[in-house]
């Protein structure tokens, strides 16, 4: 694992390796990459970079809702259920498709995870039998075929069966298995890209944390989630039959209601 120079990017490319955000493997999740994650990559040919916190909540909390109700998870689920829609010149995230939302992945925690990132070898990180794996960011991704689930509505009643409407959001979910947010040293509240910079280029690799809260600007907490400071260049609006580019005019409104 390498932490990135000043001058590299999320985007930057290295045959061989994989740059990740921290952020969902601070969490603790176990498998550390879902298999969900890795054919939403496969699918889209985008690197693991290219995946948004609200994909990898919403995929855990399918992923144990699914499993305590004894039926099957794919990413054809997860898109039958979500549109993928981009954030961040390429970063995935999701609006839910029915006004009834299965899950609620929302978290007000996860303020900054787009400047705390490394590279890791591809290999390490997703095992031999992964590989070949997309390690490009890809700037125009397209859409495929998605698979059709039989009974489709059996297998959403079914996670409705085993958990009420508070216990499908991620705060419940995520206290069940204590899933929480962990900084590493890097997740100060109001750490800016200026600072990681700044912590980055620092020849004293062991920085405190005062003295990095000592860089930081004095600002006003925002109610805003994380995945709205800038604003979303695109939406899928359902499967399609084609592979097409994602284009801007398909932007909607993430539903509040739920089942």
């Amino acid at each position: 694992m390498s932490i990135p120079s000043p001058n590299q990017r999320i985007s930057s490319f290295r045959n061989g390796y994989s740059s990740v955000y921290t952020y969902p493997f601070t969490l603790g999740f176990n498998p550390p990459i879902d298999p969900v994650i890795l054919d939403f990559c496969r699918f889209f040919t985008i690197c693991l970079a290219q995946i948004g916190p609200l994909v990898w909540r919403t995929v855990a909390c399918l992923r144990y809702l699914s499993s305590k109700a004894n039926v099957n998870f794919t990413f054809s689920h997860l898109i039958h259920l979500y549109h993928p829609n981009l954030i961040r010149h390429g970063v995935f995230t999701l609006t839910a498709r029915s006004k009834k939302v299965l899950v609620n992945p929302e978290d007000d925690k996860d303020r900054g995870w787009y400047i705390r990132y490394v590279a890791v070898r591809t290999v390490d990180l997703i095992g031999e039998t992964n590989i070949p794996f997309p390690e490009k960011w890809n700037f125009e991704p397209t859409m495929g075929d998605v698979e059709l689930i039989p009974n489709f509505r059996g297998w959403v009643d079914s996670l409705l069966k085993i958990a009420t409407r508070e216990q499908r959001t991620w705060k419940s979910i995520s206290s069940l298995h204590g899933w929480k947010v962990k900084t590493h040293g890097f997740g100060i509240r109001g750490m800016t890209a200026e600072v990681a910079m700044a912590i980055r280029m620092s020849a004293n690799a062991a920085l405190d944390l005062d003295k990095a809260r000592a860089l930081l600007p004095k600002r006003k907490a925002t109610k805003k989630g994380s995945e709205e400071e800038e604003e979303g260049t695109s939406l899928i609006t359902r499967p399609r039959a084609r592979r097409r580019i994602i284009i801007d005019d398909e932007i909607e409104n993430t539903p509040e209601s739920a089942f």
